[in-house]
């Protein structure tokens, strides 16, 4: 009962502390925002059609910001906000493509790695480090570039770069809870591989392995638009941000509207993200203690 009580009041301070970081709650509500608005967005977006490949308007094509059209139209006379607001559809979709793909393939090879240790662990982890000296925009790209450049490709492109990041994470934390006593005690039990690793091991990384899924978002959402950004992820005129921003560059700086809320709606959602995330890591942090 003293034990259960210490750990309500452990995860009662975390939350305190979370709390408190004001900047942590401001962009977690930023982000289910941004969520809402995504799974809402034929609902939302003033002018639906817009978002599609079939609308244009040419009569109304480059029209600065204003109370009609909140962020101006494009080259086609497409509604920007319209097209910010289905773009978020697929930037959420892209973060949990590639992050399901990434966490699948990285975690149980890190575990195995460090669970085994010796040639397995040896073999596992040096391919990893191979994978590590790449670059991710560079291995993403070549990815990409074998296969058809298409948006779904590059979601599997990212993917199946992410994966070396929580390998190695999981690896340095299944290094240290093995040396715990409940695994030798499971061992004693005559508990098999698999149930030490994902029964007993894995339960025990996740407050690490949540922290960089949080934090890897915002990179995955960077990592996506640079990919649509140079040709080798989504293709006009779907209303993907990276696009749009390469699409508007064009025309800048006359029409600036067209690159600039694109940017601007990246940047805010990868800060946001980054910082929820940071705000994690503080609450994980105290629950621990």
């Amino acid at each position: 009962m003293k034990q259960k009580n210490i750990r309500k009041g452990s995860i009662a301070k975390a939350f305190y502390r979370f709390r408190k970081n004001r900047i942590a709650l401001i962009c977690f509500f930023l982000i289910i925002f941004e969520i809402i608005i995504a799974i809402f967005a034929p609902l939302l977006a003033p002018y639906p059609e817009d978002a599609g490949g079939k609308a244009v308007h040419f009569s109304e094509q480059f029209l600065p910001p204003s109370r009609d059209h909140l962020c101006g139209t494009d080259e086609a006379g497409r509604d920007i906000l319209s097209r910010l607001i289905f773009g978020a559809r697929i930037t959420f979709r892209l973060v949990v493509v590639v992050l399901t793909i990434s966490f699948f393939i990285g975690v149980p090879l890190g575990i195995c790695a460090g669970y085994f240790e010796g040639i397995v662990g040896q073999i596992i982890m040096r391919v990893t480090d191979v994978f590590l000296s790449i670059p991710a925009l560079l291995a993403a790209m070549g990815i990409s570039a074998v296969m058809k450049p298409t948006l779904e490709n590059s979601m599997l492109a990212i993917g199946f770069v992410w994966w070396r990041s929580f390998c190695r994470l999981s690896y340095g934390e299944t290094l240290s809870i093995k040396q715990e006593d409940f695994i030798e005690v499971s061992h004693s039990l005559g508990a098999s591989h698999l149930h030490i690793m994902f029964r007993e091991i894995l339960p025990n990384i996740t407050s690490p392995l949540i922290i960089a899924l949080t934090l890897d978002s915002g990179y995955a959402i960077l990592l996506g638009a640079a990919l649509s950004f140079l040709g080798l992820g989504a293709h006009p005129p779907t209303p993907e941000w990276g696009i749009m921003v390469s699409s508007g560059r064009l025309y800048l700086p006359t029409y600036w509207w067209l690159s600039v809320f694109p940017g601007l709606v990246i940047f805010i959602t990868v800060l946001s993200i980054n910082l929820f995330g940071d705000g994690l890591r503080d609450f994980f942090a105290v629950e621990e203690e």
